[in-house]
Order: C-alpha cells, then structure tokens, then sequence
C-alpha cells in the first residue's frame, strides 16, 4: 500500500509545496491516506529499507521513462525494488506513452539484461517483474 514518486531528496527540496504534496492529494482523492505514504527515492542510489518493508506486491507507475539517459538508473532502483522477498515477487505495472521512436526498445533490452521481464498488457501497459532466474 505504498506509493512513491520519483522525485529524489534534492528535487523534493527545491519544488514548492503544493508540487510536493501532490502525492498527498492523490492518496486522499482515491480513499487511500490511511495506507499510503511517499517515500523520494532517486533512481540508481540505494534503496532505503522503507521502501523494501514489509514486502509489497505491486508498483504502478505512469510515464517514468521521458529521458534515455536515466534508464540505466531506473533499472538499478527496479531489480532493487522488485527483487523477490518474505515470499512475495513484486510486479511493476507501467503505463508508457512511447514520444521517442526507438527510445523503448533500448528502455526493455536493458531490462532484460538486466535479469527483468516485461509483457506487454496491451494499451500501452507493461507488467515488469524478476525473471525465474532471479527467483
């Protein structure tokens, strides 16, 4: 029941706080306060033990993948994150928008390099999750 944006710690200082409390504002207009909090987290630094306990089963994410050049550092923040744990395998599902021709196509050979699989779930939806191999 939780859920985090991407905004890292320096980002979340420097925007004023209604951009900062939007995350706030989301979890109370769909009834989820009491279960939801946000947690910045910068991709490629190490994953704080808060966003990793207790084990949760689902990430959603919407339009996360707008600069080639973060890929790497969102795929290292995603096998820390959907690394299986207490006996639950994490899935991310991703709503993407494709703006740049062929930047998703780099965006999933990294991912499978990277020892994740991703389907495609139709209108533009994408279920990301651990490989057996990683299991």
């Amino acid at each position: 029941d939780t859920q985090r944006c991407g905004w890292g710690d320096a980002d979340v200082r420097s925007r004023p706080a209604s951009q900062v409390h939007r995350c706030g504002a989301t979890f109370a207009l769909n009834g989820v306060q009491d279960r939801a909090r946000h947690v910045p987290h910068t991709w490629g630094e190490p994953v704080p033990p808060s966003l990793l306990e207790p084990p949760f089963p689902l990430i959603l994410a919407v339009d996360v993948l707008l600069y080639t050049p973060a890929y790497p550092a969102l795929i290292r923040s995603l096998q820390a994150l959907l690394e299986p744990r207490g006996g639950v395998k994490p899935r991310l599902l991703m709503n993407w928008e494709r703006r740049f021709k062929g930047a998703d196509d780099a965006f999933f050979d990294e991912l499978a390099a990277a020892g994740l699989e991703c389907f495609h779930l139709g209108s533009r939806v994408f279920d990301i999750s651990a490989t057996a191999s990683r299991l």
